[in-house]
C-alpha cells in the first residue's frame, strides 16, 4: 500500500510540476508567441473548413436544382409522347371504326338491293 501511495503522491507532484511549467513557459514570450500563433492558425483552420463546407453545400444545391430540372423535363417530355401516342391510337381507332361502319352500310345496301330486287 505504501508504495502505491508514493507512486500516486509522486504522480501528483511530477503532474504540478509539469502545469507549473507549462503555465510558466506560456507566459514568456516565446510561449505568448506560440499561443498567438496557435490561436491564429486555428482560426484560420476553421475559416477554411467553414468556406469548403459552404463550397459543399453550394454544389449539393446546384446538383439537386440541375437533377430536379432535368427530371421535370424528362416527364414533361414523357408526358407528351404519351399524349402523342393516345392521340395518334385514337386516330387510328377512329378511322377503322369509320371504315368498318362505311363497310357495314355497303353490305346493308347490298343486302336490301338483293332483298327487293
Amino acid at each position: 500500500m505504501s508504495n502505491q501511495r508514493n507512486k500516486n503522491l509522486a504522480g501528483i507532484i511530477l503532474g504540478t510540476a509539469a502545469g507549473f511549467a507549462a503555465g510558466w513557459w506560456l507566459n514568456t514570450s516565446k510561449g505568448k508567441r506560440f499561443r498567438k500563433d496557435s490561436s491564429d492558425k486555428l482560426n484560420q483552420w476553421g475559416q477554411d473548413i467553414k468556406e469548403t463546407a459552404n463550397q459543399q453545400a453550394d454544389n449539393i444545391k446546384e446538383t439537386v436544382s440541375t437533377t430536379l430540372e432535368k427530371g421535370k423535363e424528362y416527364v414533361s417530355q414523357t408526358g407528351q409522347q404519351i399524349r402523342n401516342q393516345i392521340d395518334n391510337f385514337a386516330g387510328q381507332s377512329k378511322s377503322s371504326v369509320d371504315t368498318a361502319e362505311s363497310k357495314f352500310k355497303n353490305g346493308m345496301k347490298k343486302a336490301q338491293q338483293e332483298i327487293n330486287s
